[in-house]
C-alpha cells in the first residue's frame, strides 16, 4: 500500500442493461460512491469507472473496466471500492484473476455490500464463496430468461430486429411496405424468371433499391432472403443458441426438435406456390454444386513440397476476377512455404502441352462424332421427358386455379413461368439434329482441336494431376501419355493483360 497521506480510491460501478430505469439506477450508484469516497478521511477520489448496458459473465467489451485497470497498472490507483462481487464480475475466474493481479500491483479491492477487503487475510477466501454465489446465480437467471423466452416463442412472440419487409414491434411483425416490394421483386426474379441470386443482386442495384444493414448487395444476400420462411407466413425461431451463460458466443441450432416453429403465423409477403417454386429450384442449385465441382481442375492439384492438395481462394480486384491455388498447408498454419498458383497459369499450362503433342487430329474428331451420333437418342428422349413434365405442371396448376388454392394472379405468373420454360425445351427438341452430326460440328470440333485458346472443359476432361513445383515449375500429367510433362512458367502484365510463358523441361 502507498504510504502517503492520501488513500487514492476509484470506484467500479455497471448495469447490464441500457434501459432507463438501469441507467437511472447508474447514475445512483455514481453520486452513492463520490459522496461515500469524500465522506472518509484521507480518501482521495480518483475516479468513478462506469459500464452500461454491459454482462458481468465476462470482461470482454467492458471498456470501462478494462480503462481502471490501465490505470491501476500505471500506478493511478491505490484502492478500488465497488457495490458488490456480481457488479465486479459474476465470472468466479475473473473474480479471482482479477483481484490476484490488483493485489500484485499493491491495490485492495473492497465490496461493500459484501464486507470483504482483499487486503485482509481471509479475504480471497470469502471473495471465492461469494464468487461462486454469484456465478450460479447468473446461471439459474440464464436459465429462466431461456424458458421463458420458449414460452413466449411458443405462443408466437416474435424475437429479433426488423427485417427485409417486416418490422418487429412489440413481438409482433408488420408488413413494411416498401421493403415487402423489394421481397416480391426477389421472389419472381429467381423463382420464375429463373436469374441466379447474383444476377438478382445486380438488377436491384441497378434499380436503386438498397438492402438492409449492409453497403450493397450480393448473391448470398439474396439467397439468405430466399431462404426466411417469414416472408410465407411461418415463423421459426431457436436457429442459434448460447451453451454457455458465461462467454455468450452463440451457435447455429442442429437439433430441429429445439426449434420453435409456427406455420401461418403472420401475414405474408408473397404466396405459399411461388415460395415452394423458389425451393425447389434453391435444392435444385445444391445438388447442382454439389455434382459439378467447385471448378475446373478441383481436387487435382498437389503440392510439389509436401504433398498436400491445393485448394481455390477467388477474389475480386478492380482489374477483375481473381483465382489462384494454392497449399492446404499454409492455411493450417504447417508452413509449407509452396508457391501459390494463378488459374490462368495452370489452364494455359495444360493447354500448352495438348497444343505440344502431335495429336492425330482426324482420329479423334472420327471418334467424338461416333460418340455424339450415339448420344443422340439419349438427348431426345431426356427433352420429351422433361416437356411431359412441364404439361403436368401446367395441368396440376390448372386445377389449383379451379379449387381456388391459389389467386388469378399466382395463376398467371406461373403459369407463364411454365409456357417460357416449355416453349424453351421444344425449340431445343426442334434443333436437335435427327441424322449424324452434321458439318458444323465437325467444323467446331476442329478449330476447338487446334487449342489456340484454352477450353476448360477439354483441359478439364485430360488432367490427371498438375504438381506444382518450387521455383515456378509445373509437373502435369495428362490422359494418354506415359509419364508426367514438366514446365517452367512465368507470368507478366495485370488484369486483361496478363499471360504466362512456358518453357518445356
Amino acid at each position: 500500500m502507498r504510504e502517503t497521506a492520501d488513500r487514492r480510491v476509484a470506484a467500479y460501478c455497471r448495469v447490464s442493461t441500457g434501459k432507463e430505469e438501469q441507467l437511472g439506477s447508474l447514475a445512483s450508484q455514481r453520486q452513492f460512491f463520490e459522496d461515500y469516497i469524500s465522506s472518509r478521511k484521507n480518501w482521495l477520489c480518483v475516479g468513478i469507472y462506469c459500464d452500461e448496458g454491459k454482462s458481468g459473465t465476462t470482461t470482454r467489451r467492458r471498456e470501462g473496466f478494462a480503462a481502471m485497470l490501465r490505470d491501476c497498472k500505471a500506478g493511478l490507483i491505490d484502492t478500488i471500492i465497488t457495490k458488490e462481487v456480481s457488479r465486479f464480475a459474476r465470472n468466479t475466474v475473473d473474480v479471482l484473476e482479477y483481484t490476484r493481479m490488483l493485489r500484485k500491483l499493491g491495490v485492495n479491492v473492497i465490496f461493500l455490500s459484501d464486507g470483504i477487503d482483499t487486503a485482509v487475510s481471509d479475504g480471497e477466501l470469502r471473495l471465492s464463496i461469494m464468487a461462486c454465489i454469484a456465478q450460479e446465480e447468473s446461471r439459474k437467471t440464464s436459465d429462466r430468461v431461456k424458458w421463458g423466452q420458449r414460452r413466449q416463442m411458443e405462443n408466437g412472440v416474435v424475437f429479433g430486429r426488423d427485417l427485409l419487409g417486416y418490422d418487429v414491434h412489440d413481438g409482433a411483425l408488420t408488413i413494411n411496405e416498401p421493403g415487402a416490394a423489394a421481397v416480391s421483386l426477389i421472389f419472381r426474379k429467381y423463382a420464375i424468371e429463373g436469374l441466379s441470386a447474383a444476377a438478382v443482386a445486380r438488377e436491384l442495384t441497378a434499380l436503386g433499391i438498397s438492402p438492409m444493414r449492409q453497403k450493397k448487395w450480393s448473391g448470398a444476400a439474396i439467397l439468405r432472403v430466399l431462404r426466411n420462411e417469414k416472408y410465407v407466413g411461418d415463423l421459426c425461431q431457436g436457429k442459434t443458441f448460447t451453451p454457455d451463460p458465461l462467454d455468450h458466443r452463440k451457435q447455429r441450432q442442429t437439433d430441429v426438435s429445439q426449434l420453435v416453429c409456427i406455420n401461418s403465423h403472420h401475414e405474408p409477403i408473397i404466396s405459399r406456390e411461388l415460395w415452394e417454386l423458389a425451393q425447389s429450384r434453391l435444392a435444385k442449385r445444391a445438388v447442382s454444386r454439389t455434382r459439378s465441382g467447385a471448378e475446373w481442375c478441383s481436387g487435382k492439384v498437389i503440392c510439389g513440397k509436401c504433398g498436400r492438395s491445393f485448394i481455390s481462394r477467388r477474389k475480386s480486384l478492380k482489374t477483375g476476377s481473381y483465382l489462384a491455388w494454392r497449399c492446404s498447408g499454409s492455411q493450417k498454419a504447417v508452413g509449407c512455404g509452396c508457391n501459390s498458383v494463378n488459374d490462368r497459369v495452370l489452364l494455359a499450362g495444360v493447354n500448352y502441352i495438348l497444343r505440344s503433342l502431335a495429336l492425330d487430329t482426324e482420329r479423334l474428331i472420327r471418334e467424338i462424332l461416333t460418340e455424339l451420333a450415339s448420344q443422340q437418342d439419349f438427348s431426345v428422349c431426356r427433352l420429351e421427358r422433361t416437356i411431359s413434365d412441364i404439361r403436368l405442371q401446367k395441368l396440376t396448376l390448372g386445377r389449383k386455379l379451379v379449387s381456388g388454392t391459389i389467386s388469378d394472379t399466382d395463376y398467371a405468373e406461373l403459369n407463364n413461368a411454365l409456357n417460357a420454360e416449355l416453349s424453351s425445351f421444344e425449340a431445343e427438341l426442334e434443333q436437335l439434329p435427327k441424322d449424324a452430326p452434321d458439318g458444323r460440328i465437325e467444323e467446331f470440333l476442329r478449330r476447338k482441336l487446334t487449342f489456340a485458346e484454352p477450353d476448360i472443359h477439354i483441359c478439364g476432361e485430360a488432367l490427371i494431376q498438375a504438381e506444382v513445383c518450387p521455383e515456378k515449375e509445373l509437373s502435369v500429367k495428362l490422359k494418354g501419355l506415359p509419364c508426367p510433362v514438366r514446365l517452367r512458367y512465368s507470368t507478366s502484365g495485370k488484369g486483361a493483360g496478363f499471360a504466362p510463358h512456358f518453357e518445356l523441361l
